[in-house]
């Protein structure tokens, strides 16, 4: 019988279990309800424009500065010990992603993937390949911290009724200013405390047109209890742990393949060159400067006013130096000495990824 079975028979098929069917459909649909509500997933603190403005493009004018009080809060469980954790991030657009999409990032360039294949597509021959490599991909550091944000006390309810802190993300210069207070305030647990910490003001000006001209600020304000209405979010933290996972290989590689870039340890489109050519001109034509290979035996004389001859003291032949081909033996045509360049899809311009803290770009 042939692998496609009686074509005049039933073949055997295995029904859904309803139940298990049913199940899953339910927990399908609570998800998407949580996700459209906010309800399981965390929110970021948004700082609003003049206008409500959660995205700070052109709408927002130049020099406008707007800010929030939040508490941050104490570490989400006994193990974490810190109330904050380091991630290192990678942000691209491409077609397939066009609001743009995260990568996790190991933070070491022999480990990570995207890390790889962007060193290698800013090695491209291939300008558009070249210019997506220089808008995108670019490591993103940022400290998370849970924080309850004290100016918009019921924005920390989804449509689920459940309290949650939001989470926010201190970029470099904001962690800095973030660490001097903690250090001049004699600990982290002076704001951190909920019965006797420093909230602080985290403030946002802009200061350019585009999306990314943003410049983040904190400054600590005075000591206070957390008024109870927060306790429900307080009972209610992330672990920042899940929150600064790693982009698994798959997702890299459909990263990489979205953007047309070099697959490390895979083959390089021909626009690839990892060699780069050497700043002066060959007469051989060939890569690097050295010569064709030579048929085996060949004696070789050099034509007439082809080559100069060799500076006093230089290497000749019978001194370690392969012996050119002989004249007049059909080598073929010599390489160019550039590749044609590899036509591809221009790349998406650049979103506002790489604006401060706080604002991840989704």
């Amino acid at each position: 019988m042939s692998p496609q079975g009686d074509p005049n028979q039933m073949p055997t098929v295995h029904l859904a279990d309803d139940q298990a069917a049913a199940a899953a459909l339910d927990q399908a649909e609570q998800a998407a309800q949580a996700r459209q509500a906010g309800g399981n997933f965390a929110q970021w603190l948004k700082i609003p424009g003049p206008q409500g403005q959660t995205k700070w493009d052109s709408s927002v004018p130049v020099g406008f500065e707007g800010y929030a009080d939040v508490f941050i809060c104490p570490p989400w469980d006994a193990t974490a010990r810190i109330p904050f954790v380091e991630k290192v991030t990678h942000w691209y657009m491409s077609s397939a992603n066009p609001k743009g999409k995260m990568l996790g990032c190991t933070d070491d360039d022999n480990t990570c993937l995207f890390c790889q294949a962007r060193k290698l597509a800013l090695a491209s021959l291939d300008p558009a390949i070249q210019k997506a490599a220089k808008d995108w991909g670019r490591k993103r550091r940022q400290h998370l911290y849970n924080v309850i944000d004290l100016t918009n006390p019921p924005s920390h309810y989804g449509q689920d009724g459940i309290m949650r802190s939001f989470l926010f993300g201190a970029g470099p210069n904001c962690q800095s200013s973030l660490k001097r207070m903690f250090d001049t305030r004699g600990g982290i647990n002076n704001f951190c405390n909920p019965q006797n910490g420093r909230p602080v003001r985290i403030t946002k000006k802009k200061t350019g047109p585009e999306n990314i001209n943003v410049e983040w600020g904190a400054i600590d304000l005075d000591p206070m209890a957390i008024d109870r209405y927060f306790w429900g979010a307080l009972s209610n933290l992330w672990n920042l742990r899940e929150q600064s996972t790693v982009a698994s290989q798959s997702d890299c590689l459909d990263a990489i393949r979205e953007l047309n870039w070099p697959v490390p340890g895979g083959q390089a489109p021909n626009s690839y060159n990892p060699d780069p050519a050497p700043p002066y001109g060959t007469p051989y034509g060939g890569q690097q400067g050295m010569p064709p290979a030579a048929p085996q035996g060949a004696v070789y004389t050099p034509p007439q006013g082809s080559l100069p001859p060799p500076p006093q003291g230089m290497m000749t032949q019978g001194q370690g130096v392969p012996p050119p081909p002989p004249a007049g033996v059909n080598q073929g045509t010599p390489p160019p000495m550039n590749p044609p360049p590899v036509s591809s899809a221009p790349p998406p311009p650049p979103g506002q990824y790489g604006g401060g803290a706080g604002d991840p770009p989704f």
